[in-house]
């Protein structure tokens, strides 16, 4: 495409497909620009120059949405202490980039490549913050996230993903229609792990593994598409990291998250006069709600009748 620079990432929307990439013609500033390639293979039109701002922009990710691109990507913000943030913009079919927002909340002193999905409403992007004091001390690495509306406004504030002891690492993610995979490297366990989220960003069910260590070999892993019943993750197994990615290449399908299933149990209670009704509902995830019809009553029987369906929404929390 007649520049040089950093690995390239790719997007679809139904036409054709925009190839994102760290741009290092103009050094000793890194940009991000962009490509647009025809279903065919050609070239469509012209280079895009996404963000061109002063300092250095890195390692871009791009997804589309249902009318738009939200390209994401780490960029260094000016002088001392070296801090970095999370930056995005929407980009038309037609190439056309909006203002470029700052979709993270709190500065990080390093950086690794961000990741980014669409659920259909939002967009969910996930990337590493350190929380350590910054050079020259080692990195300490958490998993953050943060919605993005389809017109580019971030929603609500940072979530912490995962945070456990330990440094994790490179997350990834992926969207099956009801819930987003999130994969990070855990590198107290040596090995990937992988866990369900909600569209609001709450977990469902606990941190898991598709992938063993095989001798010396670690696996580090990602996530790379959906099929519509499963997603595909890929692990390099390496001894040394320093030579990513120059080990066997495993890979794994993880089956599509199942929408949760909720146990309500009516408990009647009844004198000459009053009936009263409580109910007891298991299978949320901690911190989630659902809604209750508006109208319920005791049958003639004596049992519960709610007037219009008892769970009104349960994909997303209801307060």
């Amino acid at each position: 495409m007649g520049r040089t620079g950093g690995y390239p990432v790719v997007g679809f929307d139904g036409t054709n497909h925009l190839v994102v990439w760290e741009d290092d013609a103009n050094s000793p500033n890194n940009d991000v620009y962009g490509q647009f390639i025809s279903s065919a293979g050609q070239l469509a039109g012209g280079q895009l120059p996404l963000c061109t701002q002063t300092e250095n922009q890195y390692s871009p990710s791009v997804c589309f949405g249902r009318t738009h691109y939200l390209v994401a990507w780490p960029s260094r913000r000016r002088g001392s202490p070296e801090l970095y943030d999370i930056e995005g913009c929407l980009v038309s079919r037609s190439g056309t980039p909006g203002g470029i927002v700052r979709i993270s909340q709190t500065a990080s002193p390093s950086y690794n490549p961000a990741s980014l999905a669409f659920d259909g409403t939002n967009f969910t992007v996930v990337w590493n913050r350190d929380i350590g004091p910054g050079d020259p001390s080692p990195t300490e690495w958490d998993v953050y996230g943060r919605l993005v509306s389809e017109a580019g406004s971030p929603l609500g504030n940072e979530l912490a993903m995962a945070t456990g002891a330990g440094s994790q690492t490179l997350p990834t993610i992926g969207f099956d229609g009801l819930n987003y995979l999130v994969s990070w490297h855990d590198e107290l366990e040596m090995n990937t792990k992988f866990r369900f989220f909600r569209p609001s960003g709450l977990p469902v069910g606990e941190e898991f593994h598709v992938f063993a260590p095989v001798g010396l070999q670690v696996p580090l892993g990602l996530i790379t598409c959906f099929d519509g019943n499963r997603f595909l993750a890929i692990a390099d197994l390496n001894e040394d990291w320093s030579r990513v990615p120059y080990g066997d290449v495993w890979g794994a399908f993880i089956p599509k998250s199942a929408p949760v299933e909720l146990t309500v149990t009516p408990n009647l209670v009844t004198n000459d006069y009053v009936g009263k009704v409580t109910l007891t509902i298991t299978g949320l995830s901690p911190g989630e709600t659902v809604r209750i019809g508006q109208h319920a009553d005791l049958n003639h029987n004596g049992a519960f009748d709610p007037g219009e369906p008892l769970l009104q929404a349960f994909g997303a929390p209801e307060t």
